[in-house]
């Protein structure tokens, strides 16, 4: 699966626990999981051969097994501290193996199951599972960013202006919807109505309608969505946001084109990228 000697878990590198990744006596040839399975979801009518589908699922989780060693004998000291690091975590923790074609890729999991090497009495090494938190790994999230006043240097910002922003290549592995995770929108402080619209996503437009507090003295309202969790913040305790029609801006896999309408001053789009390895 992996060709690397090295690892990073929880930001604490391998040589620092004296481990190594691979096998003591291994054949080099193993059968892992490639992850990115699907659930197919259909019923079955009676007299009618082909069944309906539904639709699928991207599911299991990404699992796959994976063994260390030491080149000296892990003591029993040596393995409660390597124990503390590896496993019983509370919370996902970030692996990274250490190969070139691998550099900006980290699996989001839980080490669960460790087994124990021995050779004669002497610890050597473990092997455990690797469970993962989606059916592949991530590579580092993207942020994309543009200023309207930039593109559009000569133009009048209004409640009525069009934009066309530079078409956004989603490259994430997920077939499905990519939702961004951080998306801020920093309006103008005339207030009015702004729309952001995904022409590739069937024309789904997003629309947010707000009011100028006259008592603010600020020229500018920032909007933070979490599109993935749904969840909007502003950081104002009496913005004035009166409408938003819960569209959460999704991205399609591959070309999406991006159009603005209305106040909107500078946007940013953060999203996670898939990346399907087993």
């Amino acid at each position: 699966m992996f060709y690397a000697k090295n690892f990073i878990f929880d930001g604490i590198t391998s040589e620092q626990m004296g481990l190594s990744l691979g096998e003591l006596n291994g054949s080099g040839e193993a059968t892992t999981s490639g992850g990115s399975d699907i659930e197919i979801l259909s019923e079955k009518i009676f007299r009618k051969p082909v069944p309906y589908l539904y639709g699928v699922e991207q599911k299991p989780v990404l699992e796959f097994p994976l063994s260390v060693y030491s080149e000296t004998e892990i003591t029993a000291g040596g393995y409660s501290r390597i124990s503390g690091v590896l496993f019983g975590q509370q919370s996902y923790k970030k692996l990274r193996i250490i190969q070139d074609d691998m550099s900006d890729v980290y699996f989001n999991c839980f080490l669960r199951s460790p087994q124990i090497i021995r050779i004669g009495n002497i610890i050597r090494g473990i092997t455990f599972t690797v469970t993962c938190d989606a059916p592949w790994g991530w590579r580092e999230p993207k942020t994309v960013s543009y200023n309207l006043q930039s593109l559009y240097p000569t133009s009048t910002l209004s409640d009525l202006q069009f934009y066309s922003i530079p078409t956004l290549y989603n490259d994430s592995a997920n077939s499905y919807y990519t939702y961004p995770t951080n998306l801020a929108l920093t309006l103008r402080s005339s207030g009015g109505t702004a729309h952001i619209m995904n022409v590739s996503d069937n024309s789904r437009r997003s629309t947010f309608t707000f009011t100028y507090p006259g008592n603010q003295t600020v020229y500018t309202f920032p909007i933070t969505l979490n599109c993935e969790l749904q969840t909007l913040s502003a950081p104002y305790v009496d913005f004035p946001l009166n409408y938003f029609n819960r569209k959460w801006l999704r991205l399609l896999k591959g070309k999406n084109i991006l159009e603005i309408t209305g106040n909107v001053r500078e946007i940013s789009i953060t999203y996670p990228i898939a990346f399907k390895i087993g």
